[in-house]
């Protein structure tokens, strides 16, 4: 009786995964990947999130919204990945088809074949994605199932004779070398390095590499200053804090993990350094504060709000 129980807890288990799995960038994901600029001894900082979502040919698709240095050529066509039962799609304008990305039923010894162009369809070439392993590991107390796989760029029938690159993919959180892990992604001459930390609504936060800080601060270049790393004082708080920036404000938002807005305030002239945020009809919990320079730049940062 004992292993037939067990038996039903390991199908619930694996169910539950294919439902985190179809659900794919629901939960207000936000993904935070370092990089090499290619051209001197400084760290990049690119961050993906959901910008909002779109039907793309019958498709429930989600337009992503890039910060930072990010290049086009490592984006998909319209920045946009699909919803597919348990896969994950892109669209290949050369092909006018979708193409797989994720694919969270592929079993160990899985092969398939995508088209991956870049935004304006000007470079593009096919890869082979193996799946050598599937397993399940513990990310903030829950079960993903994970896969590990390999990634050929070949335009031959020799794939399995090239040199793979290995990659893991978790469900909800995708590759934790980029998001879409084919191999021309550049940011100014340089590449995406590896995905620092991962947040959303459901899993909350999961921080992949301890190297480097990860606390959605600005995104592009990273700043020495202070007060362009941490734009918020205090964090935590009582609802009542001060946002600064040292070339002038533009814009301040607050939003809820659902995404909501929360606060917006304008600051026309861009004069004043400083602004004083009031939440006062707000209750305790995790907010996004986005700030908006002068210059244009956007420093995202995470709030807590204690009552």
């Amino acid at each position: 009786m004992s292993k037939l129980l067990y038996f039903f807890f390991l199908v619930l288990l694996f169910s539950g995964t294919m439902l985190k799995a179809q659900n794919f960038g629901d939960n207000n994901p936000v993904w935070n990947y370092s990089a090499n600029t290619g051209w001197g001894p400084f760290q990049l900082h690119v961050q993906l999130s959901i910008k909002k979502d779109t039907l793309f040919n019958n498709k429930q698709c989600k337009i992503l919204d890039p910060r930072g240095r990010v290049n086009d050529s490592f984006m998909p066509y319209k920045n946009m990945i699909c919803a597919d039962s348990a896969k994950v799609t892109f669209w290949s304008p050369t092909l006018s088809e979708f193409q797989t990305l994720y694919d969270f039923e592929a079993k160990k010894g899985d092969v398939w074949k995508s088209r991956s162009d870049d935004f304006y369809s000007n470079s593009f070439f096919n890869i082979y994605i193996a799946i050598d392993s599937v397993y399940m590991q513990q990310v903030n107390n829950q079960l993903l199932q994970v896969q590990r796989i390999r990634i050929f760029k070949n335009d031959t029938i020799n794939w399995k004779t090239q040199k793979p690159y290995y990659y893991s993919v978790f469900e909800t959180i995708g590759c934790t070398k980029y998001l879409f892990p084919w191999l021309y992604g550049y940011v100014d001459a340089g590449r995406v390095t590896g995905l620092r930390c991962f947040e959303d609504g459901s899993l909350g936060f999961f921080q992949f590499d301890n190297s480097v800080a990860c606390d959605y601060t600005q995104v592009g270049l990273e700043e020495p200053q202070t007060a362009l790393r941490n734009p918020i004082f205090p964090n935590p708080n009582n609802g009542r804090f001060l946002v600064s920036a040292y070339s002038g404000l533009s814009a301040v938002r607050v939003f809820d993990v659902q995404g909501k807005l929360v606060f917006e305030q304008r600051i026309a002239d861009c004069a004043s350094n400083e602004l004083e945020v009031d939440l006062d009809r707000q209750l305790s919990g995790l907010f996004f504060v986005e700030v908006v320079d002068k210059a244009g730049e956007i420093t995202r940062q995470k709030m807590v709000l204690r009552r």
